[in-house]
């Protein structure tokens, strides 16, 4: 499954309040067809963080990672 990661960040301060933010897994589930996405799709996901003006607010390799949009 393809995520558009530009359109979810563009949309995340439609379902996040107060602060605009997007939580992402950062471990693989345990089935075959399981995938980790942070891991998977990070370079898409820190582009479309910077081009929507979010940080990340956790340690890059926790297994959920946190965005915030910066003010």
């Amino acid at each position: 499954m393809e995520i558009d990661w530009m359109k979810t960040f563009s949309e995340a301060h439609l379902h996040s309040w107060p602060t605009a933010s997007l939580s992402i897994q950062n471990t693989k589930p345990p089935h075959e067809t399981a995938r980790n996405i942070f891991q998977d799709d990070e370079r898409e996901i820190m582009a479309a963080a910077a081009t929507h003006g979010y940080r990340i607010v956790s340690p890059p390799r926790a297994r959920v990672v946190s965005f915030v949009k910066s003010r």
